[in-house]
């Protein structure tokens, strides 16, 4: 089978990415995380899946294989194989139930979907999952390939060397007479009989040391205990000691420095507070007279308020006089209407005479009219009365003309009679002497109001006056209050700044010539020499320090007290007790050699049933091919120094040399990773004959030398041309250098 293109959409991190391979032998050269292993992964999951169960607490491959951030994972491979042309799109997407897999393959040829139901893997190949990973895919650690039931159901389970150069049989004797001399077969003799006897006698002897010297025992481990703890805290305490030293003469150092800096501040306040000083010729306002200060300009400022609400009050009593006289103007007008009240009652009288006259006249006339008709008199005495109603008539006339006269002049006062025209008049009366009295009032508020103006007139004036003596002093008009308090507050903040920083710099001065009073400051120079970089101090926790020197201190006095008891009562205790510490170290080398010739026994007996019950069967069937076959391979590999391998119970290599058959362990690294990729080639040359396998090597020669990885490149090379196709995964150009000298490759780089 061999592999034409990969596309992977998501994989482990890898996102969209396609490569093509080629029949033979495939160089992926890549930096380490750049991914060499997760295309290996990729191919093996293409062809197999991904298990949804983790083996023995790993993480399961379908969470291993999820790219972080998707919730879905895969892509696609082509192929060829001896049936045609195929394509595998498998994908994992994750849901909320769990994950969900989708495969198809499809025969490139035919454009149908072919093996519906079956794992791609099984039904191209013909192996399962576990023999593809244990042949064809070769990790970095691809040593250990074999072990377990399941590759050995594909392989008969075990493999053993048939060559007859290799023999079971002697193998079978020496393990036997190796076995025989550990132990006798009645039981009764050999080493293992011999040390266990020994033993017991030991054990019988320290078990009656320990229980007679278990006080010893104990003094003694707490004297030693005590002997090493009193020397590790001697060391600690003069450490510490030496380090609380340093630290206080730094400590004093620096308070030398800070006290030449704060004499320097003094020195440089002085003269700022003198040049301040000079800010109003001498003179230097504090807070009471900054208060003084305000009060003057809050009075001017009351006193203005004061001048204008005494200003309104006065144009306000002129306004209510000038009301007041104009009022008392129209009360003069009462006189004229006394007067007409007169006339007019004098009109009614005389309208009342002529009337009455009238009318007196009026009847006379008739009646006399009268009289001289029914009497027949002289046509003088008609004339006579005529005459009198004439004048009576007139005199009626005039009386009326004079009422509509007297009408109209009580219709202009807007009364209807004389009563009603003297009533208006007292009113009027009244009105005007109130009026009056009003007047004088008006006239007299507004000459206490205008008094009242002059007297705040010349208490703001004096007001100002004082403000702008005040503003000389300072340097400044007087016309902006708020500027002058700006400057006499600023003053006497800077004033009080400079008395306070004073102040602090006294204490601080104080306070460390206090604190080096103490120190010759020559003499803390001169230990503080020999450290050099002073800022190590700085980061020194001088507190741990001092807590660990005062125990350490208190620690050794107390321990010294012990010891001393201890050595006492030791002394008095060490007579006649054997010494159980020689017993157990006795004790414990006797039993580590009868663990030695235990193992070794079972060992020899382990190796003897599995040499008995595999070697019949693998010897007349599969492993004089296999051993043949890598035989050959791990002969070209190592320039013919190993021709024969082997594979014991275990399903580990051996090797045959010097006349005998060795573990593959003793083998170095290089060459024990050779002879296992030995015996994958003849495993897949074995399991493989109809689909040859692809195989997978992911730095896989990180440990041969140049001359075995030639070889072993060589080789794969020449299963090129049996239409093996190989991709070796290698983060050096080491392979690809090499794969010049020996034949063609296609190189991809990563």
């Amino acid at each position: 089978m061999r592999i034409e293109k990969i596309h992977i959409d998501s994989f482990m991190g890898k996102r969209d990415l396609t490569l093509e391979f080629s029949s033979g032998v495939n160089i992926l050269r890549g930096d380490n995380e750049s991914g060499k292993s997760t295309l290996a992964e990729f191919i093996k999951f293409m062809l197999y899946g991904a298990a949804a169960r983790g083996v023995d607490g790993t993480i399961p491959e379908r969470q291993r294989y999820l790219s972080f951030g998707d919730t879905s994972f895969g892509g696609y491979m082509e192929l060829r194989t001896a049936a045609g042309r195929y394509r595998i799109d498998r994908t994992i997407n994750q849901t909320q139930s769990g994950f969900r897999e989708s495969l198809s393959v499809s025969d490139l040829d035919k454009k149908t979907q072919v093996f519906k139901g079956e794992n791609a893997g099984e039904a191209l190949l013909g192996i399962p999952e576990h023999v593809f990973k244990k042949i064809a895919y070769i990790s970095q650690e691809g040593e250990g390939y074999t072990g377990g039931a399941d590759l050995g159901a594909a392989i008969e389970n075990l493999l053993f060397s048939a060559d007859e150069t290799v023999s079971t049989d002697k193998a079978l004797k020496k393990l036997d007479a190796l076995r025989v001399s550990l132990r006798h077969k009645n039981g009764k003799g050999g080493m293992l009989y011999d040390l266990a006897e020994e033993r017991e006698a030991l054990e019988e002897r320290l078990n009656k040391a320990l229980s007679d010297n278990s006080e010893i025992i104990a003094k003694e481990g707490s004297l030693l205990e005590t002997q090493r703890r009193i020397a590790d805290n001697k060391t600690e305490y003069n450490r510490a000691r030496k380090l609380c030293e340093l630290y206080d003469n730094y400590i004093a150092h620096t308070r030398f420095a800070r006290l030449d800096e704060t004499i320097a501040e003094e020195n440089a306040l002085a003269e700022e507070t003198a040049a301040m000083e000079k800010t109003f010729d001498g003179f230097a306002p504090d807070g009471e007279y900054l208060g003084r200060l305000r009060q003057t300009a809050e009075q001017m400022r009351a006193a203005d308020l004061q001048v204008r609400a005494s200003k309104e009050k006065a144009e306000n009593a002129a306004r209510a006089r000038a009301a007041a006289e104009e009022a008392a103007t129209e009360s003069r007008d009462t006189v004229s209407l006394e007067k007409s009240a007169e006339k007019v009652s004098g009109a009614q009288k005389t309208t009342k005479v002529l009337t009455a006259a009238g009318i007196v006249l009026l009847l006379l006339a008739v009646i006399g009219g009268c009289v001289v008709y029914l009497m027949r008199m002289e046509s003088a005495l008609y004339a006579a009365a005529a005459v009198g109603a004439l004048i009576g008539a007139l005199l009626l006339v005039f009386g009326i003309l004079k009422k509509k006269s007297t009408d109209r002049l009580l219709k202009s006062f807007g009364v209807t009679s004389a009563y009603a025209l003297l009533e208006k008049v007292r009113e009027t009366e009244e009105s005007a002497a109130r009026k009056t009295e009003a007047l004088a009032k008006a006239r007299e508020d507004e000459s206490a109001a205008r008094a009242l103006l002059a007297t705040e007139e010349n208490r703001l004036e004096t007001l100002k006056e004082a403000l702008h003596a005040e503003a000389a002093r300072l340097h400044g008009d007087g016309g902006d209050p708020d500027a002058l308090f700006g400057a006499v507050e600023q003053y006497i903040a800077q004033s009080e700044a400079l008395a306070s920083k004073a102040a602090l710099l006294a204490d601080r001065k104080k306070q460390l010539r206090t604190e080096t009073a103490a120190y010759d400051r020559e003499s803390v120079e001169k230990m503080l020499s020999a450290v050099g970089d002073l800022t190590v101090f700085e980061k020194l926790d001088i507190t741990e320090y001092s807590r660990k020197r005062d125990f350490c201190e208190n620690a050794i006095s107390a321990l010294e007290i012990k010891r001393g008891e201890l050595e006492k009562s030791l002394a008095a205790l060490h007579a006649t007790v054997e010494n159980p510490a020689l017993l157990r170290a006795a004790l414990d080398a006797l039993c580590k050699k009868e663990r030695a010739a235990k193992a070794k026994y079972d060992a020899a007996e382990l190796a003897m049933r599995s040499i008995e019950n595999a070697s019949a069967f693998l010897r007349t069937r599969i492993s004089p091919r296999l051993a043949d076959y890598a035989g050959k391979l791990m002969a070209v590999m190592t320039d013919g120094k190993y021709s024969e391998l082997g594979v014991d119970g275990a399903i580990t290599l051996s090797y045959l040399s010097e006349g005998g058959a060795h573990d593959a362990a003793y083998l170095s690294k290089g060459t024990r990773e050779s002879a296992y990729f030995a015996l994958r080639l003849a495993l897949a040359d074995l399991l493989c004959k109809e689909e040859k396998l692809p195989l997978i090597l992911d730095e896989s020669f990180a440990h041969t030398d140049d001359n075995r990885t030639k070889q072993m490149l060589r080789i794969l090379m020449a299963l090129a041309a049996e239409d093996t196709q190989s991709l070796v995964l290698t983060c050096h150009t080491r392979e690809e250098k090499i794969a010049d000298t020996v034949g063609a490759y296609n190189l991809i780089e990563l």
